[in-house]
């Protein structure tokens, strides 16, 4: 469960509130509010050309002013402090602080702090895939994905494009052990399966689309 440790809210060039929350996997206590910098929140967004990139995920930067004691916030786990953007009462981002985090002036003792993040499903590359059983279905295989991504999402959309359910669509977990039995990250099972549907995933205003370019192109 994670625990809200600190608010940073800022408004934007055009007037609008927004409040970034960082949060602590098993922290505790009240949060503590932070003044944000200039921007306080910037996402860069997977913009490759190529139309059928199975994934297109985003890196945020948050950007803080404060002392050492935001020192706390460097974790090697990538799913330990969670960074979610609010607007109003929604969420529209949700990712996590990654390790390699700190930019800082050690030549004051206030100082400007450079806070990069990763959105909630790039997380997904350093999260094994584990399963007990010989087969998983197709949709058992997203919903695995999503859940562990750990993402505060509103809502999961999929195009509606196939008379066969994906839950009746399975396929071997052996797919994503080598030979060595090494199981695949999730990222790249969420891959491999975005691949084979003619799929592209990508996070947007607080919620997780899949979308199918050519049932798109064509009309649909």
């Amino acid at each position: 469960m994670y625990n809200l440790k600190y608010t940073v809210p800022f408004m934007d060039i055009d007037g609008n509130n927004y409040t970034i929350q960082i949060l602590e996997e098993g922290g505790s206590g009240s949060p503590v509010e932070l003044t944000g910098g200039n921007p306080s929140f910037t996402v860069d967004v997977n913009d490759e050309d190529f139309l059928y990139t199975p994934t297109r995920f985003s890196g945020a930067t948050l950007k803080v002013v404060g002392s050492d004691y935001l020192q706390t916030l460097l974790s090697t786990d990538y799913q330990k402090f969670k960074v979610n953007l609010i607007k109003g009462s929604t969420i529209i981002w949700t990712g996590f602080i990654t390790p390699e985090m700190y930019s800082q002036d050690y030549d004051n003792s206030l100082f400007e702090l450079d806070i990069e993040c990763i959105s909630a499903l790039s997380t997904l590359e350093y999260i094994d895939f584990k399963s007990e059983d010989v087969t998983i279905s197709i949709l058992d295989l997203i919903k695995k994905c999503i859940t562990e991504s750990k993402g505060d999402y509103s809502g999961i959309y999929i195009p509606n494009v196939y008379t066969e359910p994906l839950s009746d669509l399975t396929i071997s977990c052996g797919n994503f052990i080598d030979e060595d039995e090494k199981p695949e990250n999730l990222k790249t099972c969420l891959e491999e399966v975005c691949k084979f549907l003619n799929w592209t995933v990508f996070e947007y205003n607080g919620n997780v689309y899949f979308v199918d370019v050519d049932y798109i192109k064509a009309g649909k």
